[in-house]
């Protein structure tokens, strides 16, 4: 099953106040373009809440995801953010926080969501590739920069 990632579903420069209003505009997207179920946004903050995905590398990158059940066709939502949103940290203590500029929001069916989630973790390790990330001045830039890194060749 291919992964789809498109300028449907990228953000450049992204403002959102809050955590709230980001998956909003992430979600919506992918809702709108019949990728997920409508179930899919509220599923991704419930999981936020309980496995929080931040993770303090480079500039601060989410990866939220959940359950297969809400997703129709696989996806991946790529946003850079015009400000910093906080996320709890991934493995962290509860009151630990991170100041995410990139979010990676996964839309994947359990058949691949493993092997994804690995080649975005490499990727996001390398400073370079978050700062041509946060450097991209367009979707197009964003998409052909994530597709190398996130979908096998």
């Amino acid at each position: 099953m291919s992964v789809l990632i498109s300028t449907e579903f990228t953000h450049v420069n992204l403002w959102a106040p809050d955590q709230a209003v980001l998956f909003d505009a992430m979600a919506d997207a992918l809702v709108a373009g019949g990728r997920v179920r409508p179930t899919f946004r509220e599923a991704i903050s419930q999981r936020e809440r309980t496995f929080p995905t931040g993770l303090p590398v480079g500039c601060g990158v989410a990866i939220p995801h959940t359950d297969a059940v809400h997703v129709v066709a696989d996806t991946i939502s790529v946003a850079t953010l015009g400000r910093p949103v906080r996320f709890g940290e991934m493995a962290g203590h509860e009151d630990a926080h991170v100041d995410v500029r990139v979010v990676v929001m996964l839309a994947l069916s359990g058949g691949n969501q493993l092997g994804v989630l690995k080649r975005v973790i490499k990727a996001i390790q390398d400073d370079a590739f978050l700062d041509a990330l946060l450097g991209a001045s367009d979707r197009e830039t964003l998409v052909a920069l994530t597709q190398e890194a996130f979908l096998p060749q």
